[in-house]
């Protein structure tokens, strides 16, 4: 891996994100006291224990004062690994950042041509409410500086109970290039987790967090499209860290193009295809919303695809 301090000269923290992170810090803060509709607390120990430590590293940082070794680790510990999940992630593990405070995703699902407007991410981080906190806190850290492999390497991820699999943004996408060089720098020092699953579709970022670090050989890229039906097309300067296309179908598109649903919402740790580097980079998935309609045409049981 490259120098992690060149990469933190040439890549720095666009306004909108220390807009979006004071914004995440002043209204959890507000919430500290208050309680629900049903009683319980708005705001849960752990979180109120992260946003605790993360408060004065980020009023240091956008003091311009150095952050020790020894903080970047404290802060990098906030930081909560998905597991137990299910349905196609049944046995892998994730780091997510939230969707409901990237203004990038908040943009897009307001867009109706974006497959970001059927999202189920908004509507899973709604219902979990403890799942949203700790992804609210994911996107604090992850996007407030770049942590030296030093912190890294002194923070433990849980491995996936799959094996040799772990993914990038369950819930969410990346924000700015402060992110993807953190998760590009995790993914250098953790060669424990095995292949690390990449979904984005702000391929700049990546660009200027591969080209300042180098791109990880445990590292899968998937460009996400981020229109439905439509498969993203790849600027040339992109190619050289892709390794897949990911796109959404809708059930009448693909029937009528005949399109390969190779994706199919099969569980990950069997097919991972997505995680190994191919030489069929298409990966076609339906609309989760649409999959019984889709399977029902083809003539296919869809009882237990992706559960």
């Amino acid at each position: 891996m490259k120098s992690t301090n060149t990469a933190a000269q040439a890549i720095t923290r666009p306004e909108y994100i220390t807009r979006a992170i004071f914004a995440i810090i002043e209204k959890l803060d507000a919430q500290r006291d208050e309680i629900t509709e049903t009683g319980r607390p708005a705001l849960n120990r752990q979180t109120l224990r992260k946003l605790d430590i993360i408060t004065p590293i980020w009023d240091r940082i956008t003091a311009g004062k150095r952050i020790s070794t020894a903080d970047q680790v404290r802060a990098l510990q906030a930081l909560h690994t998905s597991e137990n999940m299910t349905a196609k992630l049944e046995d892998v593990n994730a780091m997510s950042t939230a969707c409901s405070v990237n203004p990038i995703c908040k943009a897009r699902a307001a867009d109706a041509c974006s497959i970001c407007a059927h999202c189920f991410a908004f509507t899973t981080l709604d219902r979990y409410n403890d799942l949203e906190q700790a992804a609210v806190i994911n996107f604090v850290v992850l996007n407030m500086m770049i942590y030296s492999p030093a912190a890294w390497k002194a923070i433990s991820i849980p491995a996936s109970a799959a094996g040799q699999l772990f993914r990038v943004e369950a819930f969410g996408d990346t924000a700015s290039a402060i992110q993807a060089a953190n998760y590009t720098i995790m993914a250098a020092t953790h060669r424990y987790l095995g292949k690390v699953g990449i979904w984005s579709k702000n391929l700049g970022y990546w660009a200027t967090a591969f080209e300042n670090l180098g791109k990880p050989a445990n590292v899968v890229f998937n460009a996400s499209s981020p229109v439905l039906n439509q498969p993203m097309e790849i600027p040339d300067r992109f190619k050289w860290f892709i390794d897949h296309v990911f796109t959404v179908y809708d059930a009448a598109h693909a029937l009528a193009e005949e399109i390969d649903i190779n994706c199919g919402m099969r569980n990950c740790k069997d097919c991972r295809h997505c995680y190994k580097r191919s030489n069929a980079p298409a990966v076609n998935e339906i609309l989760k919303q649409e999959a019984k309609r889709y399977y029902k045409a083809r003539g296919i049981n869809y009882k237990g695809r992706g559960k």
